[in-house]
């Protein structure tokens, strides 16, 4: 198939698509297909999307979105999906999807302190089930316990919640020491990473792993970039990466803040 055709095909298919959740299911559904169906044709959307293509820039966002789903958080290694796509990019000379799909070492998870069940005020601790209850519709002045709360299903919960603002989120994607359960459900939450500062507060957390934050750095601004760039905190891969970007990308809007 002609390469520009695939690329286009592609692009037809998953714009034709109403909704982010269904675009990045779709794409999801792709990546267990050979890798050779769709390598050629996400090589030149990325390609086209840093030189400022606005139907491949709206096609990165589910993509990179798809690919933050498959992270490794547990240091059992890369998804098979996501490792077969990456070998065929770095076979290939594929550049701006290997730049996509970079990925350290595996390792072991990085450690945390253990958090503790938060006092709810009710002179006892509470189950799980009760936590997650309070978490549907939590009262305001219970929001910021919640977001301290250890068990992953509490927090699922309450970033489902429809009193959850984008401040709130913010803080537990902030946290530090970081609230590692935490992240891991927000890196799964299309309602919050659809949103540029919830992503940004991701990719600026040194325990995230890079399979989140290098896809998510595609669809980051110069001025953002730049701030991954110079935080010395961060994976060297990852400010690399970074800095590639700025490099192959046209100053769109402000210029980015001098690299140091």
């Amino acid at each position: 198939m002609d390469s520009n055709a695939g690329i286009e095909g592609l692009l037809r298919t998953i714009l034709a698509l109403p909704t982010v959740e269904l675009r990045v299911r779709s794409l999801r559904e792709s990546f267990a297909a050979p890798p050779e169906l769709q390598g050629a044709a996400l090589d030149g959307i990325c390609a086209a999307a840093l030189q400022g293509d606005t139907r491949a820039r709206e096609v990165m966002l589910p993509l990179a979105l798809s690919l933050a789903q498959l992270a490794d958080w547990d240091g059992a290694g890369e998804h098979p999906d996501r490792r077969k796509l990456r070998e065929l990019a770095e076979r290939r000379a594929w550049w701006a999807l290997e730049r996509l799909l970079r990925s350290a070492p595996s390792s072991e998870p990085l450690s945390a302190p253990e958090l503790a069940v938060p006092d709810y005020g009710a002179g006892r601790e509470l189950t799980v089930g009760e936590r997650r209850s309070l978490a549907r519709r939590p009262p305001r002045a219970q929001i910021e316990r919640l977001l301290q709360d250890p068990h992953p299903l509490v927090v699922e919960q309450l970033l489902a919640s429809p009193q959850m603002t984008e401040a709130d989120v913010l803080r537990l994607a902030s946290r530090r020491p970081p609230h590692r359960p935490g992240l891991r459900i927000l890196s799964g939450s299309l309602r919050w990473l659809t949103r540029p500062r919830v992503r940004l507060a991701l990719v600026l957390q040194p325990t995230c792993p890079v399979e989140v934050t290098v896809p998510l750095l595609h669809v980051c601004g110069r001025r953002e970039l730049s701030s991954v760039v110079r935080d010395p905190a961060l994976p060297p891969l990852l400010r690399s990466t970074a800095r590639e970007l700025l490099e192959r990308s046209p100053p769109w809007g402000p210029p980015a803040a001098p690299l140091q």
